[in-house]
């Protein structure tokens, strides 16, 4: 959802409820386009096929990876808040994503 709030925003004015976000550069814009195309996609085929071990096992595979992206976008932002290391355990880092992130309705 991340990745999906720099794509909107590129195109439209940012969310004045939330956070404003770092400049990234196109090159991260373009990448975040493809993976998140590649991600819906991918979820919704092992959706259809009822393949969730393949979808877990995925999820597992590009966790490192995008947590190294964002580590990289929001260093700054990481390090005052001390949310420091990047980790779907750190419940620092997990509160600074979900404060970047438009609230759910449950």
């Amino acid at each position: 959802d991340l990745m999906k709030r720099f794509i909107v925003e590129s195109i439209e004015d940012p969310d004045p409820s939330l956070p404003s976000l770092p400049k990234i550069d196109d090159t991260t814009l373009s990448n975040f386009k493809n993976l998140t195309t590649f991600v819906d996609q991918s979820f919704e085929i092992f959706a259809q096929k009822g393949e969730k071990e393949k979808k877990k096992e995925f999820i597992e595979r590009f966790t490192f990876s995008i947590e190294g992206t964002i580590r990289g976008i929001l260093k700054n932002e990481l390090t005052q808040a001390k949310a420091l290391p990047v980790d779907k355990k750190n419940k620092k880092f997990i509160k600074l994503l979900k404060n970047y992130l438009p609230k759910k309705n449950d």
